[in-house]
């Protein structure tokens, strides 16, 4: 892994804008939540986090939850030295049984979507009842 100086992070701060507040950030966590809770009620879903992207969002998420639901996770990755790659290595196999059960996907963003088309092959292959996945789109430069 590449690791970046204090100067580097520093520098990039001094030079960034700030799109969207601590605020609105919430707020809009809050909402999705609220979302959620309507459609999950009852369904008790497994809600599996992808890492390492999907722990903030996730973290972000679970405080607002009011249904009931079992927390798991798991780690695949294309990427090896910061180089994005064909296969998809497993760090961690989910380690919970899916089949019969309604699953809730946490990642973070929706880039090439090659990693996360190839989690849900696997996990499908596991016969969820449902499987949603829950990521941001990321937005066209």
């Amino acid at each position: 892994m590449t690791q970046i100086s204090n100067q580097e992070i520093e520098k990039t701060l001094r030079n960034s804008e700030c799109l969207i507040s601590s605020i609105e950030v919430a707020a809009a966590y809050e909402r999705l939540a609220a979302q959620l809770n309507l459609h999950y009620a009852g369904l008790n879903p497994i809600v599996m986090v992808v890492m390492n992207g999907g722990l903030i969002p996730a973290g972000q998420l679970l405080t607002h939850l009011t249904f009931y639901h079992r927390m798991h996770y798991i780690h695949a990755t294309r990427y090896r030295d910061n180089e994005g790659t064909d296969d998809l290595d497993w760090k961690f196999k989910p380690d919970v049984s899916i089949e019969g059960e309604h699953v809730l996907l946490i990642d973070d963003i929706f880039d090439e979507g090659i990693t996360l088309k190839a989690v849900v092959e696997e996990l499908n292959k596991e016969k969820p009842l449902s499987l949603e996945v829950l990521c941001a789109a990321k937005q066209a430069a």
